[in-house]
């Protein structure tokens, strides 16, 4: 499970490493630093990181995918594509896992599920359609950038009302 924070100390972090990543995103022209690393350091580098972007993520209550990608780009450890595919295997063995705990507590309502499963899984084939073939790397950044700074704004908006 997730560490259990009080409403504003959970808000704020999170509003905090959403504005980071959004700042990253916009302000930072070249994706990642030209860092090279050898098999230990990297080795340590990826468990330093990850141990990190856990903690964050259970604190926060968030998969950490939306962590994970900018870090191994930041960090030169991997180009975009590489960056993506782990992503998406970090995010969708998350997903296995949580579906798992959350179906051992509470039987879904499958009228609503079908749906949002339906939904999930044409949006999932029309964004890799998109993302690998029909927009450029910069752009796909952009539109995931937005997508972070709307949410931000959105929660800054819930705080400060």
């Amino acid at each position: 499970g997730r560490m259990e924070l009080s409403g504003p100390v959970y808000e704020f972090l999170l509003l905090g490493v959403l504005t980071c990543i959004a700042a990253r995103i916009y302000l930072w022209e070249e994706p990642s630093v030209d860092l090279e690393w050898e098999a230990t350091t990297s080795a340590i580098v990826c468990l330093l990181v990850g141990a990190t972007i856990g903690g964050i993520s259970g604190m926060i209550g968030i998969g950490g995918g939306i962590l994970l990608i900018p870090c191994i780009l930041l960090l030169g450890l991997g180009t975009a594509k590489e960056a993506a595919t782990a992503g998406v295997l970090f995010t969708g063995l998350n997903s296995i896992s949580g579906l798992t705990a959350h179906l051992q507590r509470h039987i879904p309502d499958l009228d609503t599920l079908a749906p949002l499963l339906v939904a999930v899984f044409i949006g999932g084939v029309v964004g890799s359609h998109v993302g690998a073939s029909r927009w450029e790397a910069d752009t796909v950044r952009k539109v995931l950038g937005g997508v972070v700074l709307a949410a931000a704004v959105l929660l800054a908006i819930r705080i400060w009302g």
